[in-house]
Parts: structure tokens; sequence; C-alpha cells
């Protein structure tokens, strides 16, 4: 009898093991990096403001990790900023939220060369996320490619 009990003992430990291990490895490989292209060398004129695709954090099964890569090249000096919505109709930054990035140039970045990447931290909870960029010197020629990284649920 005691041998019994302890086979089944034995079996139940092992069973529990198991469960642990999938869940562990479960756990560990819930979020994935994706990439999502916002801008592709878009040409601004002087003082144009673009606005990025709409992109519902939902559907995307956003996780809350975000960055920018951004690429300049050409004239201008260029701003961004995070628009949010919670219904899709009405698009703001998040009050007391500072731009993302400011005064951007070819020669922006930790090579001056124009690549940069930029973590962002979103200002409010929200459902929708578009970004803007401003041309702010007056400017034109200069063209602005954004790719924005996103960790989402698999």
């Amino acid at each position: 009898m005691l041998l019994k009990g302890v086979k089944l003992v034995k079996r139940v430990l092992i069973g529990v093991l198991l469960l642990f291990l999938m869940n562990s490895s479960l756990c560990l490989a819930k979020n994935r990096i994706t990439w999502l292209s916002l801008l592709n060398n878009k040409h601004f004129s002087a003082g144009e403001v673009v606005s990025t695709r709409v992109l519902d954090l939902d559907k995307l099964r956003a996780t809350g990790y975000f960055s920018l890569q951004v690429t300049i090249t050409g004239g201008g000096v260029y701003t961004i900023k995070e628009k949010c919505s919670l219904d899709e109709q009405f698009f703001r930054t998040p009050e007391g939220v500072p731009d993302i990035a400011t005064e951007l140039t070819s020669t922006s970045g930790p090579e001056s060369d124009g690549h940069l990447f930029i973590p962002v931290d979103l200002g409010a909870m929200t459902k929708y996320l578009q970004f803007e960029v401003v041309e702010t010197s007056g400017t034109s020629g200069g063209t602005v490619t954004i790719l924005l990284g996103i960790t989402v649920d698999r």
C-alpha cells in the first residue's frame, strides 16, 4: 500500500512540475515585439503638419511599450507629438504631457546623422493613438521616416 501511495505522489509531483514548466514558458513568451511603418520618406513643406494613421491599440493587442525609430534627411526642424482618443472622433495631446521630441533635424541623434531611437511613454490611457509631426522652422525640403516598435500580446 505504501508503494502505491509513493507512486501516486510521484505522479502528482511530476504533473505539477510539468504544469509549472509549461506555464513558465508561456509567461516568458507572452509578449512579442513588432513594428509598424508610420511615415515613409514623407517630404515636408514649410510649416506642414502631418498626422500618422490611427492605431487601434486593442486590435493591435498593445501591451504598453512603445519606441519610435526616426530618420530625418534634408532641411527642416521637426516636433513629434502623441495624439490620443477614446472614441476615434477627437484626437488630443493629453493635458500636461510634453511633446515626444522637439527640434529634430538631419543632424539630430547620438551620431548626429538624423537617426534617432526614442522611447515613448504615453501620458494617458487611450484606445486610439496617432502621432503628429510638425515642421517648425518654416524650411521645406526635408523628409521624415518613422517606424513604431511596440510590444503586443501573442
